[in-house]
């Protein structure tokens, strides 16, 4: 919980909920216990309103307990005489509300916070029911090490999580570019300004320069947030995805239960069309109940891919009654009806997503892709224009690329081009070399089928250069590239060219990771 100011000062109020981060984050290194996430605790306080109270009651602790699935109950308060701040902690039974131990440290001023934390951990270790080896062999590596040494680099840093949980991306980047000004060299830093530059859409760029920078300063981290940002590096920044697959397997056999490393492998495995893999991981978590939306909407697509709509359905019906109502959760849905050609109950899915997220973009796509497959083009046209209208400019293009293929699919070449030329403008703006070399390939199919050769041809021999340009997933968009040019070397009768281009393609997909992309060449 978040700790209780006894200094009588209001400066020193931050530590409420830095006290209470770093103990979460010092005993999550644990293999034997379970500590509720940062997150979730804001998010439980958040639906109790009790996010700024100063102490609580029994009734609230009780209910965090249930809401968190959690057996134990761990409070604190801290007070200062003269440079020496006390740090107070108590152990409760989450049922009963009996008090198991009490615990307190001291230190000179805030820079002793660190070791604070480290004694307290120790402590607290000992009042659960673990053997003197299982304590000895556990994983407890220094909480100065594996963040940072500066506790006011750890406040920007503990205001700036809290901006990310509730989903203000841009407010945590600039808390986090405070905190990195005081330590550059705070790991879990640049792992959150890439998640939320990743959450904001720029991902070619300034996402995976910083996760670059998490997975360089990697060593600084614990065992399990280290194996959790190489196994993301490799997966998402540079597509290698056996060394991804790897490092989930290293953090999994130490976390077995680990909600992030399971979503992202399930993620990789969903990427790779490995189905039943994927819905395995998934299904360890939805089983255990985890409260995190992700693995739901996960296993629902896994589900959906396998063609099992029901089950998808039911998964994500699931969440709604034992969780909370969601956007994401009925976005979801909305699809799976859209997939079976049910167009009113995705409308119905997808008004109540707008209700609760009025300006998400993919409301503006799911009602566009309803009035687009029920013919109704004027209305499409409009909900895809919609999403310009948004403030992310990264997304603008989901936008654009459909009222591409919606003029592409009327017949209306030019007017076609035009928007596609400028979701490329777009994309050359916010140095996005994926995104550009999928604009080059949308041009090339465009002029194919207006029977423009030369245009179809020249514009994918520029998305196959954008594509080797783009860093760490060069075969995402190559192999499409590829597809087109070797489709209009057919066109062009020129068929040593296409033979040429089919073998090329053929080689790149044996070398990826991903043989189910061979569909492309036969």
């Amino acid at each position: 919980m978040y700790f209780k100011n006894n200094t009588g000062d209001e400066n020193l109020d931050h530590l409420r909920t830095m006290l209470s981060d770093l103990l979460i984050q010092d005993l999550f290194q644990s293999k034997y216990i379970r500590v509720l996430s940062e997150g979730r605790l804001l998010n439980i306080l958040e639906e109790l309103n009790q996010t700024d109270a100063r102490s609580y009651s029994s009734r609230v602790l009780q209910e965090v307990a249930v809401r968190g699935r959690v057996n134990h109950i761990l409070q604190g308060n801290y007070a200062k005489a003269g440079d020496i701040i006390r740090v107070s902690v108590t152990l409760q039974d989450a049922a009963t509300m009996e008090l198991i131990a009490s615990e307190g440290v001291e230190g000179k001023g805030q820079e002793s916070i660190f070791t604070m934390v480290d004694e307290l951990t120790k402590r607290i270790k000992t009042h659960f029911q673990l053997s003197d080896e299982e304590i000895a062999s556990d994983i407890d590596m220094e909480i100065g090490q594996i963040t940072t040494s500066h506790p006011e680099a750890y406040e920007y840093y503990s205001e700036g999580m809290r901006h990310q949980y509730k989903g203000d991306h841009r407010q945590c980047i600039q808390s986090m570019e405070r905190a990195l000004a005081i330590d550059p060299e705070f790991a879990m830093a640049y792992r959150s300004m890439a998640w939320s530059y990743s959450a904001l859409a720029y991902r070619s760029s300034k996402w995976k320069d910083y996760n670059q920078k998490a997975f360089e300063l990697s060593d600084r981290l614990s065992d399990r947030e280290r194996y959790l940002i190489q196994a993301d590096f490799y997966m998402s920044t540079v597509r290698a995805y056996d060394e991804a697959i790897e490092a989930y397997n290293k953090l999994l056999k130490l976390y077995p239960e680990d909600v992030s490393g399971n979503t992202n492998q399930a993620r990789l495995y969903y990427r790779l069309e490995q189905w039943d893999k994927a819905i395995e991981r998934c299904e360890l978590l939805t089983q255990n109940k985890v409260q995190a939306m992700r693995p739901y909407t996960l296993l629902a697509s896994n589900y959906m891919a396998k063609g099992l709509y029901d089950k998808s359905r039911e998964i994500l019906d699931y969440y709604l009654n034992e969780f909370s109502d969601n956007g994401a959760i009925h976005r979801n849905m909305a699809f799976n009806y859209l997939a079976q050609g049910k167009y009113d109950l995705a409308q119905v899915e997808v008004d109540k997503a707008t209700v609760i997220d009025p300006d998400h973009p993919r409301n503006f796509i799911i009602k566009g892709h309803i009035n687009h497959l029920k013919g109704d083009i004027i209305n499409a046209e409009k909900e895809y224009q919609s999403i310009l209208n948004t403030d992310e400019q990264a997304e603008h293009q989901m936008g654009i690329s459909w009222l591409g293929h919606l003029n592409l699919l009327q017949g209306k070449f030019e007017k076609s081009r035009a928007h596609l030329k400028q979701g490329l403008e777009l994309a050359i703006k916010l140095r996005e070399k994926g995104a550009e070399s999928g604009f080059y390939s949308r041009l090339a199919y465009s002029y194919l089928k207006s029977e423009d050769i030369d245009g179809a041809l020249e514009e994918s021999k520029k998305s196959e250069r954008s594509s080797i340009e783009e860093r760490g997933c060069s075969f995402c968009h190559q192999k499409w590239a590829l597809l087109y040019k070797g489709l209009t070397y057919v066109e062009k009768k020129s068929m040593a060219e296409a033979q040429r281009t089919a073998a090329e393609l053929k080689d790149l997909i044996q070398k990826g990771v991903n043989k189910n992309y061979m569909r492309l060449y036969f």
